[in-house]
């Protein structure tokens, strides 16, 4: 019995995000053609929390989105992307950088003015993510929240 051929590990894109494997790819070709990253398949995870919460909380959903790693950027697109097709709509949306930004004001007055969102969809991760959270409570928003990941409510 012969040995076969020794073949390279999967390099499969684990997310959909256009942008993603774009960023994915110009990291690779500083370390060679086998380097890969396993992980979790973020922008699925954000169509299947608008899957949920357009079912469990409502239609209007508002998006605030940390933009300090991909994970952030990408649940949040899979959400904004699929929000329509499971009938919910986006009333608005609003970025932040979870490592930076130590005051939310701005995006927290845009989550109040964008009217009666039914839930707030936060996509970021510990210390942004209960940052934003902490500072949304504080306005008085006291409508359900889909936190994603640690932060689950």
């Amino acid at each position: 019995m012969a040995a076969r051929p020794l073949r390279s590990p999967s390099r499969k894109a684990w997310s959909s995000s256009r942008s993603a494997r774009r960023r994915r790819s110009s990291a690779r070709k500083g370390i060679g053609p086998l380097a890969y990253t396993p992980g979790y398949p973020t922008y699925e995870e954000g169509k299947a929390i608008a899957q949920f919460a357009t079912k469990e909380f409502g239609d209007n959903a508002f998006a605030l989105c940390d933009t300090s790693i991909d994970y952030g950027t990408e649940i949040c697109e899979g959400f904004k992307e699929s929000l329509s097709q499971f009938g919910g709509k986006l009333i608005g949306s609003e970025t932040f950088n979870g490592l930076k930004d130590t005051s939310l004001a701005s995006q927290v007055t845009a989550i109040q003015s964008a009217g009666e969102a039914d839930y707030v969809m936060l996509g970021s991760y510990p210390p942004g993510g209960p940052n934003a959270l902490r500072q949304i409570r504080a306005a008085g928003r006291q409508r359900p929240r889909r936190v994603h990941r640690d932060n689950q409510l």
